[in-house]
């Protein structure tokens, strides 16, 4: 008869399977999830700052030379590569700051006469 709701089962069955079929849009720029990397990517930074680059990615030191010399960490013969760091983590420096300088120097006069100075 009418109204036992036979009609309703069959179409949500068949619209559960419709959503099981559908993919996600991983490699879709408007859907995918916006990484350090992606952005590191997408604004094309890395030309002469690849050691800051790898530090904010942090990006293990290179295990040869080639290979530091891939990465643009040799910065075109500036830089030599340094077996005893091999597998270290890279790590952006420390930025000079008056709360850098407090926290490890205290809060004395020099301390603020430095900062002034420079």
């Amino acid at each position: 008869g009418k109204g036992k709701g036979k009609g309703k089962e069959e179409a949500s069955a068949e619209e559960s399977n419709a959503e099981e079929t559908e993919e996600p849009k991983v490699y879709d720029p408007l859907t995918r999830p916006l990484t350090l990397k992606s952005l590191i990517r997408a604004v094309h930074v890395g030309k002469g700052c690849a050691d800051s680059v790898c530090g904010v990615l942090r990006k293990k030191y290179p295990e040869t030379e080639q290979e530091f010399k891939a990465t643009g960490l040799d910065k075109d013969g500036a830089e030599h590569f340094d077996p005893e760091r091999c597998g270290e983590k890279l790590r952006i420096p420390v930025p000079m700051t008056w709360e850098t300088q407090l926290s490890e120097r205290g809060n004395c006069a020099e301390v603020w006469q430095d900062l002034v100075k420079s």
